[in-house]
C-alpha cells in the first residue's frame, strides 16, 4: 500500500509503480485534486479500480473514468474494504490470461 499526502504525490506514486486500485479522496492539498488523480491513474493503470471519496462533493458520473466510483464520506470502513475486494476479484479476472484447451495446445 502506498499513501500519498497530494494528489501531486499520488500521480507519482501512479508513474512509478504497479498499482491495484486507487483510493482517494477529492479535497487534497496541491495543484491536482482526486479526480485529476483517478484520470491520471486511468490512464496509466487502466483496469485498476478507482474509489473517490468526498463529504463536500457531490457526485458527478462525469468527472469520473469510467471505472471510477464515488462514495460519500463518512462511509463504513466495511463498506469500503468489501467494495474493493469485490472491484479487485473482479479486475483479476479481466487480466486473467486465455487458457487453451489441450487440444489446442502448441507444441
Amino acid at each position: 500500500m502506498l499513501e500519498a499526502c497530494t494528489a501531486d504525490e499520488g500521480v507519482t506514486h501512479v508513474c512509478d509503480a504497479n498499482i491495484d486500485a486507487i483510493v482517494t479522496d477529492v479535497e487534497m492539498p496541491g495543484a491536482l485534486n482526486g479526480f485529476d488523480l483517478a484520470w491520471r491513474a486511468h490512464t496509466r493503470h487502466p483496469l485498476a479500480p478507482l474509489f473517490v471519496v468526498s463529504s463536500s462533493v457531490d457526485s458527478d458520473s462525469r468527472r469520473l473514468p469510467p471505472n471510477g466510483r464515488f462514495f460519500e464520506k463518512p462511509i463504513d470502513p466495511g463498506v469500503l474494504i468489501s467494495e474493493l475486494r469485490a472491484a479487485l476479484t473482479s479486475t483479476k479476472r479481466k487480466r486473467r490470461p486465455l487458457r487453451r484447451p489441450p487440444s489446442q495446445a502448441v507444441a
